[in-house]
């Protein structure tokens, strides 16, 4: 919307990739303990599972998004 293609340098691209790629292997990784997380926090607590953890984890991940979208948009 406000950012220049053209300003994007080969780092941005870069890091946009790394971060990318770091996002998709933990939820690769993690998809069945996200998957209960989204459906049903109290069964994963009680089977065990460090549903404050992941939920941090996933605001995590949003956060580092936003921030590399908005680095690469130019905002």
């Amino acid at each position: 919307l406000f950012g220049n293609v053209l300003g994007v340098s080969e780092a941005d691209v870069l890091q946009v990739l790394v971060l990318a790629a770091i996002a998709f292997a933990v939820l690769v990784l993690l998809r069945r303990d996200i998957t209960l997380y989204a459906f049903d926090r109290v069964h994963g607590h009680v089977i065990g599972l460090p549903v404050r953890r992941i939920g941090a984890l996933l605001l995590g991940l949003l956060a580092v998004t936003v921030v590399v979208a908005l680095q690469a948009v130019g905002v």
